[in-house]
């Protein structure tokens, strides 16, 4: 037998095991394709089984632009062998996509937003910021990404302002040769264990604010392969941290402040690991690295300073650092 649902604007919630349970008995023919329905409260929402042994049965089923939030075990079960369900795109209940699906599931791009209004790309843990996509759409994904995910720039430029909460933990960004601009900073670091990787520019245009703003307690930042220009400072680090601090490879020129700035009540706990090596400071308004603590040492050696003649003539270096040996290159 030959079966064809096609489901629209349909609302079906709270019904238990499921919302939707398509099968056969390995003889028949199901094409199922939903759009605009509202499949929500269920354990999961929709389930594809196929009870044949052995079976001849087809299977064809698309969903789209569909509310498959609050499905407390899968918003998409397929258990059938060989088949593919199109499940793109719907909105799962978080901008990070599915919580929870099995089988065979085609889930990408999907709706960030309830309203459904805006898509972005990926898989769950690698999230892709696409092209053009706004502070609030790159937000409400950093802020639903679990440990362990990557956050990649699709290409282009980007708005800054991106905020990384003190909730948040071992977060990678990649910015993949893309450019982050000004929005009070590119980036604010809240949370430990965050990565952020070039190659890639922040272009801060003048921005009175630093590029990267790594606050209190935000432990283990990484920064590597970077190219920062036109901020107050082109990062900024306060409080104290209980692990280490790495900025390996940095390109900080033209910042209308320090390179790296450092403030008052910096303070890094005994064994931490303080890595500043192979950046290159250059024609910074400020000093290269300006350290305000008066009672922390901050290690800088093994860096270009804008001169052959290193810190001493090139950009410089204020307050308690270390900035020799030092290297040279542009």
């Amino acid at each position: 037998s030959s079966v064809t649902v096609t489901g629209s604007s349909n609302i079906i919630t709270d019904n238990g095991d499921y919302g939707y349970y398509i099968y056969t008995f390995g003889n028949g023919s199901i094409t199922t394709t939903l759009t605009d329905e509202v499949i929500t409260g269920h354990g999961t929402g929709i389930h594809v089984e196929d009870f044949g042994d052995p079976s001849t049965s087809y299977y064809d089923v698309d969903i789209q632009d569909s509310n498959l939030s609050g499905n407390t075990i899968y918003g998409v079960n397929n258990e059938v062998e060989g088949l593919t369900v199109m499940a793109t795109p719907n909105w799962w209940g978080s901008a990070c996509g599915p919580a929870s699906i099995n089988g065979d599931v085609i889930y990408s791009p999907w709706y960030i937003d309830a309203a459904m209004t805006t898509t972005t790309t990926g898989e769950i843990g690698a999230y892709v910021f696409s092209t053009g996509a706004s502070t609030e759409t790159m937000n409400a994904i950093i802020a639903c990404a679990a440990p362990g995910s990557t956050l990649t720039f699709e290409s282009g430029s980007y708005p800054g302002d991106l905020v990384v909460g003190a909730d948040k933990t071992d977060l990678t960004f990649e910015l993949n040769g893309s450019t982050v601009g000004p929005g009070s900073s590119a980036f604010t670091i809240n949370g430990d264990d965050i990565t952020i990787n070039g190659p890639g520019v922040l272009d801060g245009s003048g921005s009175s604010d630093p590029g990267i703003l790594v606050n209190d307690y935000a432990d283990n930042f990484i920064l590597y392969g970077v190219y920062i220009e036109g901020w107050a400072d082109g990062v900024s680090v306060n409080g104290s941290h209980h692990a280490s601090f790495k900025m390996v490879n940095n390109w900080l020129h033209d910042n209308t402040g320090a390179g790296l700035f450092t403030a008052s009540d910096l303070s890094f706990a005994e064994g931490s690991v303080v890595t500043i090596e192979g950046n290159l400071f250059k024609e910074n308004d400020g000093d290269g690295v300006e350290n305000a603590s008066t009672t922390t040492n901050l290690p800088a050696d093994y860096n270009s300073w804008g001169d052959i003649g290193g810190p001493t003539t090139g950009d410089g270096v204020s307050g308690l650092v270390t900035s020799t040996p030092f290297t040279y290159s542009e």
